[in-house]
């Protein structure tokens, strides 16, 4: 059971693409949404669906895991690092005008996203 909620820890390469974007120059800032509107499409085009569902025992132990709550909680925290990172980030002189849409489009999806 604790392989299956260590898979919902994938989420995490989200905040992880958004932290690199808001720090970098170039393409880099663009890395959230190509992440989200392009490869994660693609891929779901790609794979077959699993479509395994929890039986009773196995939502019952995943409700009563510590686990499962400690990521959910955990981003709280990144969300709001995010958020100040950006406002650090974003008023960089050297950055270009499509560099600047990158980071306010990555921290439109992490607020759309992950901060809902």
């Amino acid at each position: 059971m604790r392989l299956r909620a260590l898979r919902y820890a994938v989420a995490f390469t989200g905040p992880a693409l958004a932290c690199w974007g808001l720090s970098a120059h170039g393409l880099a800032t663009w890395a959230l949404p190509i992440h989200g509107f392009l490869l994660i499409p693609l891929l779901e085009l790609l794979l077959k669906p699993d479509h395994a569902v929890l039986s009773e025992e196995e939502e019952a132990a995943a409700f009563a895991d510590p686990l499962y709550d400690a990521l959910l909680i955990a981003f709280v925290p990144v969300q709001w690092a995010t958020l100040v990172l950006f406002l650090f980030r974003i008023g960089d002189p050297e950055l270009s005008g499509w560099e600047i849409g990158g980071r306010i489009a990555t921290m439109g999806l992490m607020c759309g996203v992950y901060g809902i």
